[in-house]
């Protein structure tokens, strides 16, 4: 009889069974991706039932989509990261852990979803919370940094667990800032996994590759009903748990491999983390709350002044698509790079440096871009510019 106190399902059913452990690990991943699949699958499905509660209505400064759609799209991920848990034999305890501690964030997430009234403060709370938790859960923190004065800190138990939940945290709430075109924080997410996932198999923390594996899996799961006829959204609940789980594998990653450079982690998840510090900025100096929602995220400059003029043959849909793909895109010269300097602190601050770099050139290209609109969005059109580059 199964014992879960004493195996895992894995290894139960193996010495039962007989299955290799190539051909569990290929059943194992397949089951959670159908597990996310079927899990999202049926919420698209019933959406005629739930759509009052659930439906993203377009209407909202950030919103560009043309009807009313789920955005509970997080609920099937994490079931099927849940049932991924007795699959994954020996890194089980961590994926279980993870979990356990994101959902504070997720619940914060979920519950703005069903009913739009979570502020961003609580929120923020939740998702520090979830850090904490997560410190606590697996006996993780960042303790290690290439920079002297924050090794110093990092030093001290508390402020080190207090300075690991606050930039997962961070990370959780840039994923939600991205999640602005069907497929961003998705495409994204795999992108991001990928890398942390290659550095863990280079460095031969084989449990933190397969964590890295699920969550892809989960992930893509999701993406057949987002990419690219966005049937489904993530939604707030959806973001916070991949952007979590995403920054708190860095953490243990780093943590894990005294060969992988904390600034490692920080390079693969650069584009969610650059946005989030550009959007801060940017509200701040115009005097505006970091938590206000605005219209000029790098995604919605390129969707809006880019993508709309050369794709205008194109279905609102599609172009949406086009856009998440293109920004998503923005993650994978880290993913490329990553994985062959990740022992190097200098190469990977470097590459950090080119990135921003990059980011800021492509962010005021989108700002002074000029096209043949119509007399009166032209107006609007030169007024946002003037704002954004008064702010800048």
């Amino acid at each position: 009889m199964y014992d879960p106190s004493v195996t895992g399902l894995k290894e139960f059913i193996q010495l039962d069974w007989g299955v290799s452990d190539q051909a569990w690990t290929v059943l194992a991943y397949t089951s959670v991706f159908l597990c996310s699949v079927l899990c999202t699958f049926i919420v698209v499905a019933t959406t005629k039932h739930h759509r009052e509660f659930t439906g993203d209505r377009p209407a909202g400064i950030q919103k560009i989509h043309q009807s009313v759609t789920p955005r509970i799209g997080g609920l099937g991920i994490y079931l099927a990261l849940f049932f991924a848990v007795p699959l994954i034999g020996s890194g089980h305890k961590l994926l279980h852990g993870l979990l356990l501690a994101a959902l504070p964030a997720f619940i914060a997430g979920f519950v703005e979803d069903l009913t739009g009234r979570i502020n961003p403060q609580v929120r923020l709370a939740a998702t520090i919370c979830s850090g904490l938790l997560a410190c606590l859960l697996t006996g993780y923190h960042l303790t290690m940094s290439s920079v002297l004065i924050l090794s110093t800190v990092l030093s001290v138990y508390w402020l080190s667990v207090i300075f690991t939940a606050l930039s997962v945290a961070g990370v959780a709430n840039a994923f939600n800032i991205v999640d602005g075109y069907n497929g961003l924080t998705g495409f994204s997410t795999l992108l991001l996994m990928t890398g942390l996932g290659t550095i863990a198999h280079h460095a031969n923390d084989f449990q933190v590759a397969s964590l890295c594996v699920v969550i892809g899996c989960g992930t893509a799961g999701f993406l057949v009903f987002n990419w690219p006829r966005g049937k489904i959204f993530l939604g707030d609940g959806g973001a916070y748990l991949l952007g979590f789980t995403a920054g708190f594998i860095a953490v243990m990653l780093v943590e894990r491999n005294e060969s992988v450079s904390p600034f490692s982690a920080l390079l693969v998840c650069i584009y969610p983390i650059t946005e989030v510090i550009f959007s801060v900025l940017r509200r701040r100096s115009r005097q505006m709350s970091p938590s206000r929602p605005d219209k000029f995220h790098l995604h919605s400059l390129l969707g809006r002044r880019l993508i709309m003029r050369r794709f205008a043959h194109l279905s609102g849909v599609t172009r949406n698509s086009v856009t998440g793909v293109f920004m998503a895109m923005l993650s994978l010269p880290s993913t490329l790079v990553a994985p062959f300097i990740y022992h190097s602190a200098m190469g990977c601050l470097s590459a950090i440096t080119l990135f921003v770099v990059f980011y800021t050139c492509v962010y005021r290209y989108l700002v002074k871009f000029r096209s043949q609109y119509s007399p009166s969005y032209q107006s609007t059109f030169n007024q946002d510019s003037v704002k954004i580059l008064r702010s800048k």
